[in-house]
């Protein structure tokens, strides 16, 4: 099932105090298809979790992927060594 169309959306999920920005990955069409939970990492919500999502969904999946770090507004932790 590699190489199907992919719908991407972000979708604010209401909190109890807030909102928190989850992207909805799914395959074009209509379907049952399977569900993923894609957490992030430390390093946040990004291009390369953006692609690895698309990625599962071309496979037949929907697939979340939640903003962990919703409580601190938009956040980037820089997480390189400095030298």
């Amino acid at each position: 099932m590699s190489n199907v169309a992919v719908v991407e959306q972000s979708v604010q999920l209401p909190l109890e105090e807030t909102t928190m920005e989850t992207w909805i990955f799914r395959p074009q069409g209509e379907g049952a298809w399977p569900a993923v939970l894609f957490y992030m990492d430390a390093q946040g919500l990004r291009d390369e979790l953006r692609r690895l999502a698309g990625n599962l969904a071309a496979q037949g999946y929907v697939v979340a992927v939640f903003d962990l770090y919703h409580r601190f507004g938009f956040f980037r932790p820089n997480l390189r060594t400095q030298d």
